[in-house]
């Protein structure tokens, strides 16, 4: 029997092709990690008393209870022309839900976040398991599964989190080498968060430096992620006469808050997320990298610095 290998320091899941079939033991220790996250996440949320902090989860839930009650005609209380502010998917996605279970508060955001971000720790343990040693991707899954951060706002009922498991298990594709097929989650993910529109750029770039797959998935992928953008900018112009009209507002949206809620803007405040959200391990890994000479590692710090500096 061949020795178990080892990641090397620094090493990105991006830069190689899995090998390695799940096994039993496998099914196991996802099951183990998605326990923990699941578990972790209903206590959390139990100590608050279901209270949530975030005023965006009382924007989504408004607009969601509108929605389902409204013909599941995508509604706003502030109108059309601030409603293209919000990509329309997770509110779909809610309002069904309202309307399935006859239950139309916070609960049922709070209820589906909890269990995709359960999901997603599942989601990196399978996605860090390509190699024949297990320990790496089960402390990647646990790690993530009691991360303060990321258990608080994967009980919150924002679109993040919807956005976050779609991008995670896009890339588990991608890794695949199965190109487009990745763009499905991708596109999922587009239609709910605007930053996803940047990832599904950047897996696309990584994608062609790493030559990952043919020109014609590569081609099946740009036209998926195009379509997106195509029709919101087209629904925006149905709205307001503008086809860039969703941008403006998202922009107006954002520095509001950065104003009104942050207290900083700009790269500072990407920045401070990054590092308080990953303790810091996101800036250390891009230098590790950097040290090693990793093309991968520089690539995604490029990638990086030119989304923060959008």
């Amino acid at each position: 029997m061949a020795p178990p290998t080892f990641p090397k320091l620094g090493e990105n899941v991006l830069n190689s092709t899995p090998t390695v079939r799940l096994s039993k033991r496998d099914v196991i220790l996802g099951l183990i990690v998605f326990g923990v996250a699941l578990a972790i996440r209903i206590w959390h949320i139990s100590l608050t008393n279901y209270i949530d902090h975030n005023g965006d989860s009382y924007h989504h839930w408004l607009t969601s209870y509108l929605t389902a009650t409204n013909n599941y005609g995508h509604t706003d209380y502030k109108g059309d022309a601030v409603n293209i502010a919000w990509l329309p998917l997770y509110h779909y996605v809610i309002a069904v839900l309202m309307n399935l279970f006859g239950v139309y508060s916070l609960d049922v955001q709070h209820g589906f976040n909890i269990l995709l971000g359960s999901l997603t720790c599942l989601m990196v343990f399978a996605l860090t398991r390509n190699k024949s040693f297990t320990a790496p991707s089960l402390a990647a899954g646990l790690a993530l599964a009691v991360q303060p951060w990321f258990v608080d706002i994967t009980t919150l009922g924002i679109s993040e989190v919807t956005a976050v498991f779609f991008l995670t298990l896009g890339i588990y594709i991608f890794v695949r080498d199965k190109v487009a097929w990745s763009a499905i989650p991708v596109i999922l993910a587009m239609l709910i968060r605007y930053e996803a529109w940047v990832f599904a750029l950047a897996l696309l770039v990584i994608g062609v430096v790493q030559r990952r797959s043919s020109y014609r998935q590569f081609v099946i992928y740009s036209i998926f992620c195009a379509a997106v953008v195509v029709g919101w900018s087209l629904n925006s112009w149905t709205q307001t006469g503008q086809l860039t009209s969703w941008y403006t507002i998202q922009s107006m949206t954002v520095r509001w808050d950065r104003l009104f809620t942050i207290g900083v803007g700009g790269v500072q405040e990407y920045v401070e997320m990054l590092i308080e959200a990953t303790a810091g391990m996101f800036v250390l890994g891009l230098f590790v990298g950097m040290l090693k000479k990793d093309r991968d590692t520089r690539l995604l710090f490029l990638l990086a610095v030119a989304f923060l500096s959008m």
